[in-house]
């Protein structure tokens, strides 16, 4: 009696505490989850047929529909939690029509599995759907629990040749859990020689259905028809293999009985209270080792940065200074937005050079995350064009999500482009929580008084001139500074570019004319500091347009090159320098390693190019070909800058 009571006061406090740890410990699960294409879901025909070519389609329509239920933290641990505690319940029944006695540990050892599994975010872009392997486990043990409540023999066999091809439809590879289970317990639950027809026949028709289905119903693969949508347990986490594992010999360590004498010890206190401090043990080892620090503090600085709260973001930045490259980009935006990432960058840790400034990776991980960020950065400067490139590839690569939909409409919007927009808010306005943004761009786009109120400020800072994109993501950045000097967010990323790249300084040079144009009154910090260390180093003076150097930064600059040079090992200098002149530009160029450079990133001879065509786009020949003589001059094979300096050449003496 006082298992059972245990068990039911258990199965109460395990919705509680479920909510209470995705909602308040583990809440960067859900908003990770909550950006991801695993909880897009929109309503209407058109998009459940999207998900009927595959057995188990319905399952994972179902796992989109409460997946959509994250947007909001407190929703999405509610329904983790209630996912889980129905199938403890059900587990808990189940167990109770197969033996009499089920033991407190049989029954929440595969809950805490899942509720570690659903903490199981690697890599923060990838989100395993848990809550479909869930729902599928659900739905296998209702089928299974209605099975045992059928009587023994013919009710049973017809339930069971009925619901499995019903049940294989419904959630896919899931089902083999229920006919393994099914199979096994024909076997156990009545002498070898009776229903021996069945006991064959159904696991041979069970088999049969995964070819029909490849071979038939389905335009899919063999391998996809036996397992799909199933969680392929290689790939994601042990947890998972020792679930499947324990849940798929359920009948037959269900059959295994203790010693009277060992079985009356787990009834009583002692046996009780054992378990209840094993489960205890159990669930706090997995759900620690679990826990993802990293993707916590990312989630973190994600929220301040969509919520814009600028301050913050550099507060924590300080407090904490982190290596990771998302954090260097989110603080080097709350800088801009600040009016000091050329004043105080380099206070702050910039080992991934121009990489942490505008997200630059040729593979792995980060591409996957890098778009929507890209796409953000360059939709606030006016760039449509690269801003909906960014979140078309986010699109293309990760499948529809609420922000590259929204994204990509807004930038048609921008450029005029506005049935284009409707289609992309027509399936908008089909979502739950997103259908106000829809409703409210289609009736301004429908008065062509309040779309042009509304565009108006993005589209001044539209570029006018058009540069190969795919060259580096700093061509952008260029092409808004080309055909807006005043567009002083462009201004400041691109020259802080050619800050971290080292390779391009002489650009800060240049870009010194713009200076008043972006509205400074005066040279930027870090800019200083590197003009000196360029005339230092060229021995040559160069034209300021009018600015002067402060004296504090003049003084810094020569106790620096006082220091730099002492003759001691780089490494003693460095540790000296660092407590002073850690937050300079000179400490930085000379003794900060920043990540290897993605081919494409620099900005040397590309970026001379692409002026090049840009003032022959412009009409000023001589000019281009200035530049392009400077390409051919530090890079011999750069073919395309010859060329176009040939036909500067040819229209000169024609």
């Amino acid at each position: 009696m006082r298992n059972r009571h245990l068990q039911y006061i258990g199965l109460l406090l395990l919705p509680i505490s479920s909510f209470a740890l995705y909602n308040w410990i583990y809440d960067y699960v859900i908003v990770s989850q909550s950006k991801t294409s695993n909880c897009f879901f929109i309503f209407g025909r058109e998009y459940l047929q999207e998900f009927l070519d595959h057995p188990g389609g319905l399952l994972r329509y179902a796992a989109r529909f409460l997946g959509q239920f994250y947007h909001y933290k407190w929703l999405g641990a509610l329904t983790i939690s209630v996912c889980i505690t129905c199938f403890g319940v059900l587990f808990y029944l189940v167990q109770k029509k197969l033996k009499p006695t089920v033991y407190i540990f049989q029954t929440f050892f595969p809950c805490i599995l899942l509720l570690a599994l659903h903490t199981s975010i690697t890599p923060a872009w990838k989100c395993p759907d848990y809550i479909q392997g869930t729902l599928g486990l659900v739905m296998t043990g209702g089928a299974f629990l209605g099975y045992l409540s059928l009587r023994r023999g013919v009710s049973r066999h017809i339930y069971a040749l009925l619901a499995t091809p019903f049940l294989y439809l419904l959630v896919g590879g899931y089902v083999w859990f229920f006919a393994v289970w099914a199979t096994a317990w024909e076997w156990f639950d009545s002498p070898l020689p009776s229903n021996l027809v069945f006991k064959l026949l159904y696991p041979a028709l069970t088999f049969c259905m995964p070819f029909a289905a490849y071979r038939w119903l389905f335009p899919i693969s063999f391998r996809n028809a036996v397992i799909y949508p199933t969680i392929f347990v290689a790939s994601y986490s042990w947890l998972v293999i020792v679930l499947y594992a324990y849940l798929l010999l359920m009948p037959f360590w269900m059959r295994i009985s203790c010693p009277e004498r060992l079985e009356s010890f787990w009834t009583r206190r002692g046996g009780l209270g054992a378990q209840m401090v094993l489960l205890i043990g159990l669930a706090m080892f997995l759900l620690y080792s679990q826990y993802d620090s990293e993707l916590s503090e990312f989630v973190d600085y994600h929220q301040l940065y969509k919520s814009r709260q600028w301050d913050a973001i550099l507060s924590k930045a300080g407090r904490n200074p982190s290596r990771e490259v998302m954090v260097q980009f989110f603080t080097n935006y709350a800088l801009n937005h600040k009016g000091k990432l050329l004043e105080e960058m380099f206070d702050y840790p910039q080992i991934w050079g121009t990489r942490g400034l505008v997200l630059n990776f040729s593979s792995g991980d980060f591409v996957k995350m890098e778009t929507m960020y890209n796409s953000d950065l360059f939709f606030e400067m006016g760039h449509m064009n690269a801003a909906f490139r960014c979140a078309y590839n986010d699109l293309a690569s990760l499948g529809r999500s609420y922000q590259n939909l929204k994204r990509i409409a807004e930038c048609n919007m921008v450029n005029g482009n506005y049935e284009i927009a409707e289609k992309y808010l027509n399936l908008l306005e089909k979502t739950l929580f997103h259908k106000e943004f829809a409703q409210r761009y289609k009736a301004i786009i429908a008065d062509t008084d309040a779309r042009d109120r509304c565009f108006a400020e993005l589209r001044t800072q539209l570029p006018t001139v058009e540069l190969d994109m795919y060259l580096s993501n700093f061509v952008p950045l260029l092409t808004l500074l080309i055909s807006n000097p005043q567009n002083r967010l462009a201004f400041e990323y691109l020259t802080a570019w050619f800050l971290l790249d080292k390779a391009s300084l002489p650009l800060i040079a240049e870009n010194i004319q713009h200076l008043r144009e972006a509205g400074y009154i005066s040279i930027p910090t870090h800019c200083q500091e590197a003009l000196m260390g360029l005339e230092k180093g060229s021995g040559s003076t160069i034209d300021l347009h009018g600015f002067t150097y402060d004296d504090d930064t003049v003084s810094r600059f020569k106790r620096f090159q006082q220091l730099v040079f002492q003759d001691t090992s780089r490494h003693e200098v460095q540790r000296k320098l660092e407590s002073v002149f850690g937050g300079t530009y000179m400490y930085y160029y000379f003794f900060v390693r920043t990540m290897p450079s993605v081919p494409g990133s620099e900005a040397g001879s590309e970026t001379h190019y692409l002026l090049g065509n840009a003032l022959m786009s412009q009409g000023k020949f001589e000019a281009a070909a200035a530049r392009y003589r400077q390409v051919a001059r530090t890079d011999p094979d750069f073919v395309k800058a010859r060329q176009n300096l040939d036909r500067i050449m040819r229209l000169g003496t024609d």
